[in-house]
C-alpha cells in the first residue's frame, strides 16, 4: 500500500513535469506534421511512426495522440532538421524523450539561446554539446 501511493505520487510529478515541457514549445499532431514535411493529402500516421521508429522524429505522447514539436522541421525545405536526426541517433535508451526534450528546451551556454533554436544554424555545435550531455560521469 506504501509504494502504490509512493508510485502515484511519483506518476503525478512525472505528468506534471511533462505537462509543463510540453507548453514550452509549439507542438503539431501527426497530419501538420506530416503536411510540414511537404505530404499533405496522404495519411500520416504509419509514416510519422516510422520516422519516429527510425529516430528521426521526436515524438511524444501527450493527452492520448503523439505530437511533435514543431522545431524540428524546416518549413522552408519541407523537411527535419538534419541536427535533430543526429540528436536522436545518439540518444541513449536510458535517456527518456522527455529528457531529450527537457534539454532541447532549455538555455544552453554554448549557444546564449537553447539548442531547439540553435539546431538550424549550428547542428554540429548542437550535436556536440549532447554528446558532453550523455557522457557518463567518470568516477575515480
Amino acid at each position: 500500500m506504501f509504494e502504490n501511493g509512493l508510485d502515484r505520487e511519483r506518476n503525478a510529478h512525472h505528468d506534471r513535469i511533462r505537462r509543463e515541457l510540453l507548453k514550452r514549445c509549439e507542438l503539431v499532431d501527426e497530419r501538420e506534421a506530416w503536411t510540414l514535411l511537404g505530404k499533405p493529402g496522404f495519411e500520416p500516421a504509419e509514416a510519422m511512426g516510422s520516422l519516429s521508429d527510425n529516430r528521426a522524429v521526436l515524438r511524444l505522447f501527450a493527452d492520448g495522440h503523439y505530437v511533435y514539436p514543431s522545431f524540428q522541421f524546416d518549413p522552408k525545405t519541407k523537411s527535419l532538421l538534419p541536427g535533430m536526426r543526429l540528436v536522436l541517433q545518439a540518444k541513449p535508451d536510458s535517456y527518456s524523450d522527455y529528457m531529450l526534450l527537457s534539454w532541447l528546451l532549455c538555455p544552453h551556454l554554448d549557444f546564449g539561446t537553447s539548442p531547439a533554436e540553435s539546431l538550424q544554424d549550428l547542428p554540429n555545435e548542437v550535436m556536440t554539446a549532447f554528446y558532453r550531455e550523455i557522457e557518463p560521469v567518470p568516477h575515480g
